[in-house]
Parts: C-alpha cells; structure tokens; sequence
C-alpha cells in the first residue's frame, strides 16, 4: 500500500528502511523521501515506525512534531500492556472499578 502518495513510497519501503536504522520519521524521510514533501503521510510513517519497531525492537522517543505527545522509550510489553487498557470498554477499565468503589 502506498503510504506517501507525494514521492510514491510503499509501506514496505519505509518498513526496510525503519529495520535499516530508520527510527524516526526525519531519518524514513531521509532514506527513502516519504514525508518531505506535503507531510500528510508523517502520521502513518510515525505508526509505521512503532509497529515495525515493537515487533521485537526498541522503541526510540516519539518525535513531537510527529502529532503525538512527547513520550520516554518504552519496551514492547510495557506498550502491548497500556494499549491493552485502551481496548477495553471504559467500565472495565481500572480507573472505572476505582471509582464504582469510592461511591
């Protein structure tokens, strides 16, 4: 699937060059020239990177321009474990049996 329409660029090559050393997306748009040009696509080469990254790599700091808060690197299960959190309905959350207790 094409991810930069701009410069023609497909998943696959931003996925190469992130397991090449890539780890953000100035250093994809360096190796390959996704996201230099409109930068509609950053947001997908941001997710692109993290996904390529969390199947058994480590994860770099989020880059702040990238759209996303500016975060610590975090290690592939500490991610799975707080998306985890983000996929249950928000009763089941822990936050929510929190506040069921304290009423």
């Amino acid at each position: 699937m094409y991810v930069c329409c701009c410069k023609g660029v497909s998943d696959k090559v931003i996925r190469a060059a992130v397991r090449e050393g890539a780890h953000t997306v100035e250093a994809v748009g360096a190796a390959c020239g996704a996201g230099t040009r409109c930068g509609s696509c950053r947001p997908e080469i941001y997710d692109l990177i993290h996904d390529e990254l969390a199947a058994g790599r480590r994860l770099p700091m989020v880059e702040p321009n990238a759209g996303r808060p500016e975060t610590p690197a975090a290690s592939p299960a500490i991610v799975s474990t707080v998306m985890a959190g983000f996929e249950r309905p928000p009763s089941q959350r822990p936050e929510a049996e929190e506040g069921r207790d304290a009423a």
